[in-house]
């Protein structure tokens, strides 16, 4: 059975990444809520290189979307209330009318950000696949 609590019970809080097989069981399965960390363990690269790899993949693999989209939040926010005091509370621009379109930012934001982070970790699995495959680790 391949439910979470079954990952739970057998992986570690630390996910060792040592190689194509443990990259491609990372890729596939639904590990999220069982680790909380992705270490990089690989003797072929230099130990700078592999804790920036780390970094990457642990900001990519873990990103949720929240830092775009109180990103959206305060730029929505700051434009409807320059907007609103320059032309009146009323209108498209009434308190209301702001509360909505701060929420459909937030939300925008939101999967704008999974999206980008979606992106980066898959260009970042190309990286680490071309790697593996060229054989420059061991």
């Amino acid at each position: 059975m391949n439910s979470p609590a079954n990952y739970r019970r057998r992986l570690p809080p630390v996910y060792e990444l040592t190689g194509p097989e443990t990259l491609a069981r990372l890729r596939s399965a639904p590990m999220k809520q069982c680790i909380r960390s992705i270490a990089v363990v690989d003797s072929g690269l230099p130990d700078d290189q592999a804790r920036a790899l780390e970094r990457q993949l642990n900001r990519w693999y873990f990103a949720c979307g929240c830092e775009q989209g109180s990103l959206a939040v305060l730029l929505t926010l700051l434009t409807s209330v320059a907007a609103s005091l320059r032309a009146g509370f009323d209108g498209a621009l009434a308190w209301w009318c702001i509360v909505g379109y701060v929420m459909v930012a937030a939300f925008v934001g939101k999967v704008l950000g999974l999206l980008y982070a979606k992106a980066r970790l898959r260009g970042l699995y190309r990286r680490l696949d071309a790697h593996y495959r060229c054989g420059q680790h061991e």
